[in-house]
């Protein structure tokens, strides 16, 4: 009977996830970027009391972290996008009461573009709950937020071009002064596509493994590294004594170095299938500032709740 039970239960639960269109939903962009751009976006809301229940639903044509008061709220390494068939636009609807902070909570979004279509709907976000005094509130991603062009860039086929010496580590903090931060704009993209609320059942994907290199060899170009096996997901590079503005290629990435005396070098939105890496750098790249490569495996799993 308890089996009969749970299982009707998640029968329901598939039954309220469905569709619904996109008519009314605002989509707000950076208003200069190039399409390829990675766009930071953030908001500061305050009410009159403290918050104490509170949910986010967010949608993005591209993929995304989330952010809220310093805190990444969800375990995967990104959310989004639109789907497979590019037939809709995934929404999730996030429970993030336990980030919350008093009178104050500061949302932050990381967007991706994706190489398989390209659009200024960037991000759709509504943050709503009650305050401790029972009063509801309610508010949305417009042009009152602040956006900045991220220190990466998608390009196509899933490559990503990082510069760390644009990073700025206090991005999505709750201590930021927006000064060199502009206001976003309306999408102007007319193309409508159906909205999935995946909440809180969907395909997620988590770290599973992280992987060693087995062998390398180096050559005039570079050092090719063999992790025994193939594996779906990315390569993360610990770099030591690298200089500031200094130039590296890894696989499909490239990144250009911060000059921190220890550093990562890693794509956040891309995941392919590989097993040899190349990595090879201009005038300056030596073989010893590898201080470790690694191999970070993927894999799917079903979320079943809303506390991500």
């Amino acid at each position: 009977m308890r089996r009969f039970a749970t299982l009707l239960s998640l029968i329901c639960l598939c039954a309220i996830q469905g569709f619904s269109q996109e008519w009314g939903t605002r989509w707000i962009c950076h208003p200069q970027a190039p399409d390829t751009a990675q766009v930071w976006f953030r908001k500061r809301v305050e009410t009159t009391a403290p918050q104490e229940k509170a949910f986010i639903t967010v949608a993005s044509t591209g993929r995304f972290r989330l952010y809220v008061n310093e805190r990444n709220v969800v375990t995967d390494p990104f959310l989004g996008a639109i789907d497979s068939l590019e037939r809709h636009i995934k929404q999730y609807t996030i429970d993030v009461s336990r980030f919350l902070e008093g009178r104050e909570t500061t949302i932050a979004v990381w967007y991706a573009p994706t190489s398989k279509r390209r659009s200024d709907k960037q991000l759709s976000l509504e943050f709503y709950g009650k305050d401790q005094r029972g009063k509801s509130f309610y508010a949305q991603a417009d042009g009152s937020w602040f956006c900045k062009e991220a220190s990466s860039a998608t390009l196509g086929a899933g490559r990503e071009a990082i510069d760390a010496t644009r990073y700025d580590k206090l991005w999505h903090s709750t201590e930021l002064k927006e000064k060199d931060w502009q206001r976003p704009m309306d999408s102007a993209d007319t193309l409508t596509l159906p909205l999935q609320d995946t909440s809180p059942l969907y395909q997620g994907i988590r770290m599973s493994h992280v992987l060693s290199a087995v062998d390398e060899v180096a050559d005039s170009t570079g050092v090719t590294f063999d992790f025994g096996r193939p594996f779906r997901g990315w390569v993360r590079i610990t770099l030591r004594g690298a200089k500031k503005g200094e130039r590296l290629c890894f696989g499909d990435h490239s990144y250009v170095c911060g000059g921190q005396m220890d550093e990562q070098a890693f794509p956040r939105f891309t995941i392919t299938k590989q097993r040899f890496v190349k990595v090879s750098g201009d005038e300056r790249f030596r073989r010893e500032q590898i201080q470790n490569i690694e191999g970070v495996e993927v894999e799917t799993y079903p979320h079943t709740h809303y506390q991500y």
